[in-house]
């Protein structure tokens, strides 16, 4: 298990609970066995998206080659081809386009690409030999990155820009405010367990106001859409 720095409210217990889980799979050995599947909530920002073009790509054949992506980001440099949660897929609208979705801490990460020849993990075939490697540094929102094999300066890494709104009040007993919303196109509410309890799709409006007289006591998150992408935030029902 790696000490990482989670991102979590203060006296959150996902954190804790991230810790046994990680220490029950350290001491079963199951490792390269295990998907973690994030919530919606807390994580459902952290979500980044790498894409690389194998167009030119040579040699590669999509027969018997896969890609990967090996890494800080990828199990701490786990050797390619062994995690099978890192090999890229190709993209509907191009074969060669191959893609992944990762969940990812902020932070600093070192990354490359590899080809896995007939399945056999190796840290043969990468893009290039030795170092350099690929550098990418994650905030909390989303990142689309899209790079062209062996070609490192070729990424462009398209963030999903914060924006600004309020929301209040928090807690909330029955109106919860949004103001600022100009070019919001969309608001999700969710419930704890993930489910989408309210969907308020917005056309140039400056303020809201939603009714959650009927919602359970408790947290909900929130997520906020507009053309820059989407930000989510939570708030407490008394």
């Amino acid at each position: 298990m790696t000490n990482t720095p989670f991102h979590y409210c203060p006296g959150c217990g996902h954190g804790i609970v991230h810790r046994l889980i990680g220490e029950v799979i350290d001491e079963l050995g199951i490792q390269d066995k295990t998907i973690g599947v994030p919530p919606v909530g807390c994580a459902v920002v952290m979500y980044h998206y790498f894409n690389v073009d194998m167009t030119d790509a040579d040699p590669f054949d999509p027969t018997t080659d896969d890609v990967y992506i090996g890494g800080s980001l990828a199990n701490g440099w786990a050797q390619p081809g062994s995690v099978g949660a890192y090999m890229l897929t190709p993209t509907d609208d191009n074969e060669f386009i191959y893609t992944i979705t990762l969940l990812l801490n902020a932070g600093d990460h070192m990354y490359k690409y590899f080809r896995i020849i007939n399945g056999e993990p190796s840290w043969d075939n990468g893009e290039w030999s030795g170092d350099p490697n690929r550098e990418l540094t994650t905030d909390t929102l989303a990142l689309v990155v899209d790079d062209v094999w062996a070609l490192i300066d070729a990424g462009i890494p398209s963030v999903n820009q914060p924006f600004s709104y309020s929301m209040y009040p928090n807690p909330v007993n029955s109106l919860l405010n949004f103001s600022g919303i100009n070019d919001v196109t969309k608001i999700d509410i969710f419930d704890l367990t993930g489910k989408l309890i309210r969907t308020i799709n917005l056309e140039y409006t400056k303020e809201i106001s939603i009714n959650v007289n009927d919602f359970q006591s408790g947290v909900y998150f929130v997520k906020v859409y507009n053309n820059s992408g989407v930000q989510a935030t939570k708030f407490i029902k008394n």
